[in-house]
C-alpha cells in the first residue's frame, strides 16, 4: 500500500466515524422528540375499513398492496355523494381521508412507492406489522448520507488528489450540514420522497463516476440507469434533475474512453421502470404522467388552483433567493422566518424557506470564483454543472410554485446538489492554489457561518415543534 492509499484510507475511515456518530444523534433526537415511541406500528386490519385518519398513507398503502389493490382499501361513500369532493367547503362535517388523492371513487396515495414496495411491504407480509415511518426514512437518510460520502471519496480522490485533513472534513460537514437534510428525519409522508430523491440523486452520480474503473462496466451503467429512473420515481418534479446526466455522461464516456454505444445499458433500464411507472399512474388516474397530486384532498382545490402565475414564480424566485432569519434575544438566537404575502395578490402560494440561496455564504464564494478564468479543465467542467444546477433550481421555483408553493423541503434536495458542486469547485480552486493560507482561511469562515446558520435554525424548529 502507497503513502497516497494509506492517506486516503485515513481520511475515509474519519468519514465513518462521522456517520457514525450524525446517525447516533439523530437517533437520540428522534427519540426525544417522540418520534419513536415503537419500532413497530402494530395495526393489523380486521376488517376493510378499521384505519382511523390519524394512520399515515404509507401504511395504508402497504396494507392495500398486500391485498393486491392499487386504491386504499377505504370507504369513501361520503365523498362519492358530493357535487365537488375537491372543494373544501363542501366536504365541511364529512369523513374524508385528508392529503390523499381521490379519484372516481377510489383513494390513492399519490407519494412515491419506492419505500412501500422495497421496505415496508416486505416486512409487512412476513411480520403482519408496519415498520414506523421514522425508522423508515432513517435507513433511507442514512444510506443517502452513506454513499454521499463514498461520492465524495471517489471525488476527491480521482480529481483533487492530496487535501489538508481539516479542508476534508469541514468540507464534508458542509454538504451533509449546510443542505440541511436532517430536517428530514422526522420521517414524514412528505420527507420520504424527498428522502429517496436524494439517495437516488447520489447513487446515480456515484454509480456515473464509478466507471473510471472499467471492470463490470456494464453493471455500473445498468445500476446508474435504474436509480435514475428511481429519480422522477421519488418525486415528479425530480425529472429537471435528468439534465444534469447527459452533460455528466459525455463528459465521463468521453473522459474515459467508453464507447457510446454503451449508453444503451443505461437506457434499457429507464424505459422498463419508465413504463413500469406510467402504468402504474395510467391504472390509479387514467394517463401515464399523472401523479396523483392535483387530485388531492387538502386545504384548498388544487385542480382549479394549480397553473402557472407570473405573480406567484416571481414571489418564490424572492424568496428562495433572498429570505434572511429573523434573529431574537433568545437561544437559540436564529429563528425562521415566516413571509406570506398571499392578501395583496389574491393568489395562494405556500412559503416556508429556511434561507435564500443567496444568503449561503458557501453559494455566494462560489458565484465569486465561477468569474474567475481558469485553464483547469475539470473546474470549469464544474462551473458548467453548477450552470445547469441553476437551471434546474429555476425550473423548480417554476414547477413549485404553479402547483403548490416554495419551502424547505422542496428545496432540501436541490440545496445538496448545489451545495455539493459548490464545495467541490471551491477545493479545485483552493488545489489550484495549493492552499493557500488566505483562500483556506476565507473558505473555512464560509463554511463555518453556513453550518452554523443551518443547523441552527433546524434545532430551533426540531426543538419549538414548528413543522
Amino acid at each position: 500500500m502507497t503513502y497516497y492509499d494509506k492517506y486516503n484510507k485515513i481520511h475515509n475511515r474519519i468519514l465513518l466515524v462521522i456517520i457514525f456518530i450524525l446517525g447516533i444523534i439523530n437517533i437520540l433526537v428522534a427519540y426525544r422528540m417522540n418520534y419513536l415511541e415503537r419500532i413497530f406500528i402494530d395495526k393489523i386490519p380486521q376488517s376493510d375499513i378499521v384505519f382511523t385518519n390519524q394512520i399515515d398513507n404509507y401504511y395504508r398503502q402497504t396494507y392495500a398492496f398486500s391485498k393486491g389493490s392499487l386504491s386504499l382499501i377505504e370507504d369513501s361513500s361520503t365523498v362519492d355523494k358530493l357535487s365537488n369532493p375537491y372543494d373544501v367547503n363542501i366536504r365541511k362535517n364529512v369523513y374524508y381521508l385528508f392529503d390523499t388523492s381521490y379519484y372516481k371513487g377510489k383513494y390513492y396515495s399519490y407519494y412515491t412507492a419506492l419505500p412501500t414496495v422495497f421496505i415496508l411491504l416486505p416486512i409487512y407480509l412476513v411480520t403482519h406489522k408496519f415498520l414506523n415511518l421514522v425508522l423508515v426514512n432513517f435507513i433511507i437518510l442514512m444510506l443517502a448520507v452513506y454513499f454521499i460520502s463514498k461520492l465524495y471519496q471517489l471525488i476527491v480522490e480521482n480529481y483533487i488528489k492530496t487535501i489538508p485533513l481539516f479542508i476534508y472534513v469541514i468540507s464534508f460537514l458542509t454538504i451533509i450540514l449546510s443542505s440541511n437534510i436532517f430536517m428530514l428525519l422526522r420521517g414524514l409522508k412528505y420527507d420520504l420522497p424527498v428522502s429517496c430523491g436524494i439517495l437516488f440523486i447520489t447513487l446515480s452520480i456515484y454509480s456515473l463516476f464509478k466507471i473510471y474503473n472499467k471492470k463490470h462496466l456494464r453493471l455500473k451503467l445498468i445500476l446508474s440507469g435504474i436509480f435514475i429512473s428511481f429519480i422522477v420515481c421519488s418525486k415528479p418534479t425530480y425529472v429537471v434533475y435528468y439534465l444534469i446526466f447527459p452533460y455528466l455522461i459525455y463528459k465521463l464516456f468521453r473522459k474515459y474512453n467508453i464507447n457510446f454505444k454503451n449508453i444503451i445499458y443505461i437506457l434499457i433500464p429507464c424505459i422498463i421502470i419508465g413504463l413500469c411507472q406510467m402504468t402504474y399512474n395510467y391504472l390509479r388516474y387514467d394517463s401515464i404522467f399523472e401523479f396523483g397530486a392535483k387530485y388531492q384532498l387538502t386545504g384548498f382545490n388544487l385542480i382549479d388552483y394549480m397553473g402557472f402565475s407570473l405573480s406567484k414564480f416571481v414571489r418564490g424566485l424572492k424568496f428562495s433567493l433572498f429570505t434572511l432569519p429573523t434573529f431574537k434575544n433568545e437561544f437559540p438566537y436564529i429563528f425562521i422566518k415566516v413571509i406570506n404575502d398571499n392578501e395583496p395578490f389574491k393568489e395562494w402560494l405556500y412559503e416556508n424557506i429556511f434561507l435564500g440561496v443567496l444568503v449561503s455564504p458557501v453559494v455566494v464564494y462560489q458565484l465569486v470564483l465561477m468569474f474567475k478564468k481558469s485553464k483547469d479543465k475539470i473546474l470549469n467542467t464544474c462551473k458548467n454543472i453548477n450552470l445547469i444546477v441553476y437551471i434546474i433550481f429555476i425550473l423548480l421555483v417554476l414547477i413549485n410554485t404553479s402547483y403548490g408553493g416554495i419551502s424547505e423541503i422542496y428545496f432540501i434536495d436541490f440545496k445538496y446538489v448545489l451545495i455539493l458542486i459548490n464545495v467541490i469547485s471551491i477545493l479545485l480552486y483552493l488545489k489550484n492554489t495549493n492552499y493557500s493560507k488566505y483562500s483556506v482561511v476565507l473558505y473555512s469562515i464560509a463554511v463555518i457561518i453556513n453550518i452554523l446558520l443551518v443547523t441552527t435554525i433546524t434545532y430551533n424548529f426540531a426543538y419549538y415543534q414548528l413543522f
